[in-house]
C-alpha cells in the first residue's frame, strides 16, 4: 500500500472517531469500542470505498514511508543492516481454513491448473504446475483431493517463504533469527468450523495462540533473557535456536528446517 493511500485511510479514519491527527486530548479520549468500531469500519470498507490497494483482508498495515521505514525489508531492495534477534514462526496448515473453507468440497485434480492460475497467471502457473513441489501421491493423480496442494501452496507461499525468505535476509545482514514450525497446535474458535481444521495432525491458521496465551510465562521469560523482539501472524512461541541463514532451505515447497 502506497502512502498515499494509507493517508486517505488515516482521514476516514480521522473522521469516524471525529479526532485531528494530532488532536491528543481527542485522541487519548477515546474509548476502547470506539477505536475498535471504527477500525471494523475501515475493515469493511477500505477495498471498496477508499482504495482497493487496501485490499480487503489487511486494509490496516505498516507503510514504507520513506521516514520512519525506509526499507521494504524484502529482496526487491539493499536490505539495511540488522542487530536484533528476532523470532519469526509459523504452523503447518497456515492456509488450511482458507482453502476448505472457500472449497467445502473435494476438488479433482483438472480443476487444480485454473484455479491456481487464477492467482498467478502466466507464466508462474506453468512453472508451478511442471514442477514436482505440488503433485499429488503417486497412484492417487485420478482421485486425490486438488484442496490438499492448494493450501500447501498457499501455506508456503503466503506464510512459509515469506518468512523464511525474510529470515534469512535478516541474518545475513547481522541480525538473529530464531526460526520454528509448529506442528502441534490447539484449534483456535471458529477453526472448528472447517472439518479439515480438526483433522489429525493438522495444524491451522492461528492454532498456535492458545498454547501461547496459557505460556504466557515462558514466552516473558525468553524475551526477557534474550531479549528477542517477535514477529508474529498470530501469536509466537519461540522453539527454534538461532539459525545460519544457509540451514534454511531455499523456498520453493518449503520444508522444516533440520
Amino acid at each position: 500500500m502506497a502512502p498515499n493511500v494509507q493517508q486517505k485511510v488515516q482521514t476516514v479514519f480521522n473522521g469516524i472517531i471525529n479526532c485531528g491527527g494530532t488532536d491528543t486530548t481527542c485522541l487519548n479520549s477515546l474509548s476502547l469500542d470506539q477505536i475498535l468500531s471504527a477500525q471494523d469500519q475501515i475493515y469493511n470498507t477500505a477495498y471498496t470505498d477508499i482504495d482497493p490497494s487496501t485490499t480487503t483482508s489487511v486494509p490496516i498495515r505498516v507503510v514504507r514511508d520513506g521516514s520512519f521505514i525506509t526499507s521494504p525489508l524484502d529482496s526487491t531492495a539493499p536490505f539495511p543492516s540488522q542487530s536484533k534477534p528476532l523470532l519469526i514462526s509459523n504452523v503447518q496448515n497456515e492456509a488450511g481454513y482458507a482453502i476448505y473453507n472457500t472449497f467445502s468440497s473435494s476438488l479433482p485434480q483438472n480443476a487444480l491448473s485454473y484455479i491456481v492460475n487464477l492467482t498467478f497467471g502466466s507464466p508462474r502457473t506453468d512453472q508451478i504446475m511442471s514442477s514436482a513441489f505440488y503433485v499429488p501421491p503417486v497412484g492417487t493423480a485420478a482421485t486425490a483431493d486438488a484442496r490438499e496442494q492448494l493450501q500447501q501452496m498457499g501455506t508456503d507461499y503466503i506464510w512459509k517463504c515469506s518468512s523464511w525468505t525474510f529470515a534469512r535476509n535478516w541474518v545475513q545482514h547481522g541480525g538473529r533469527a530464531y526460526v520454528g514450525m509448529y506442528v502441534v497446535g490447539a484449534t483456535y474458535p471458529g477453526n472448528e468450523a472447517v472439518p479439515y481444521c480438526t483433522s489429525n495432525g493438522v495444524v491451522c491458521h492461528q492454532d498456535d495462540i492458545e498454547i501461547v496465551v496459557s505460556s504466557t510465562s515462558l514466552f516473558r521469560i525468553f524475551g526477557l533473557a534474550f531479549n528477542v523482539e517477535f514477529l508474529f501472524s498470530s501469536a509466537r512461541f519461540p522453539i527454534r535456536p538461532p539459525l545460519n541463514p544457509s540451514s534454511l532451505p531455499r523456498c520453493k515447497r518449503a520444508t522444516r528446517p533440520s
